[in-house]
């Protein structure tokens, strides 16, 4: 394909003379250092890749004894590049915040491009230039701020543009001895249909490790062959209140215990269990034997529970 045509995401391809979005052609952008007064300059394009119809922001502003902060609207956007240029003696601590409806105003961690150090604050004097990154997704607007201004002015250049950075991580001592610990923009793994958690039954035992069901349903188990498992029916605990328990027999409608025959196979097999048997249990244990007669494990015997979402 030309170097004329862009992908848009659902794998359309158009040409880019003619790729619109809100009357015009959104594409990535990346920052390059340039003059701290013209937030144009801020960004070279890399490639042309349409991204969701957000157009990029820009923001100038100047910051002084006068004047503490430079806000702006993201308008959908999700990272800010600021290049931040002081001088004439300068003293303040930077800092970047957001809002939801430009009344009540939350700090937020930044990275700092000079040596690449996720802050939240940011002592600046003297004269110099900085260039900052932060995540703002999901909030309506951004500032900028420097607290503390004494002396000196601080010429702000903003470059918003769509998506997020990659994940960061912060963490301080609030002074009271507890470590206050914030993340952002992590991946949202998948979550998928149907899942596997291994138990353990340890030596001596007659109830395996407990395990956290979730919104999925027991349907099978990958048994152990015999050795290590040693030969017994397999019964059923669950607990209603947590993974501590307490944990009782599960019980059918025709008022007996829920339980299965003699494991006793020499390979490894899969167990088939009934979905419906599970329903509504959130935090499960396997006996070894039944209710009325357990069977202690000789030696450790790990067992595979397939979970699946119904």
């Amino acid at each position: 394909m030309s170097d004329s045509f862009i992908t848009l995401p659902n794998g359309q391809k158009l040409d880019t003379t003619q790729a619109t979005v809100n009357t015009q052609t959104v594409q990535r952008q990346r920052l390059v250092l340039a003059s701290p007064t013209d937030p144009d300059e801020l960004a070279e394009v890399v490639d042309g890749k349409l991204q969701a119809g957000i157009a990029p922001q820009t923001a100038t502003g100047t910051i002084d004894v006068e004047t503490d902060s430079v806000p702006f609207d993201l308008v959908g956007c999700g990272v800010i590049t600021a290049h931040l240029a002081f001088a004439d003696g300068f003293d303040g601590t930077l800092a970047v915040s957001v809002s939801v409806d430009g009344a009540y105003w939350e700090g937020v961690p930044f990275e700092d491009l000079t040596d690449s150090m996720v802050k939240w604050s940011l002592p600046l004097s003297g004269s110099g230039d900085v260039v900052i990154r932060a995540n703002v997704t999901g909030f309506k607007q951004a500032r900028v701020k420097c607290f503390g201004v004494a002396s000196g002015t601080m010429d702000v250049a903003v470059y918003a543009t769509p998506g997020t950075t990659g994940p960061v991580a912060s963490y301080y001592d609030d002074g009271t001895g507890k470590l206050k610990v914030t993340a952002t923009n992590l991946t949202v793994l998948p979550d998928p249909d149907q899942t596997t958690v291994d138990v353990t039954f340890e030596e001596g035992q007659d109830t395996s490790t407990a395990v956290d069901l979730g919104s999925r349903r027991l349907v099978g188990i990958v048994m152990p062959s015999i050795p290590p498992w040693t030969a017994a029916p397999l019964s059923f605990l669950a607990s209603w209140t947590g993974i501590e328990g307490p944990y009782v027999h599960m019980m059918g409608t025709d008022g007996a215990y829920l339980s299965t025959a003699v494991m006793d196979k020499e390979n490894t097999s899969w167990l088939a269990l009934e979905p419906a048997d599970f329903a509504g249990v959130r935090y499960l244990q396997i006996r070894s034997g039944t209710a009325d007669a357990v069977v202690a494990q000789e030696s450790e015997s790990p067992l595979t529970l397939v979970l699946r979402r119904i």
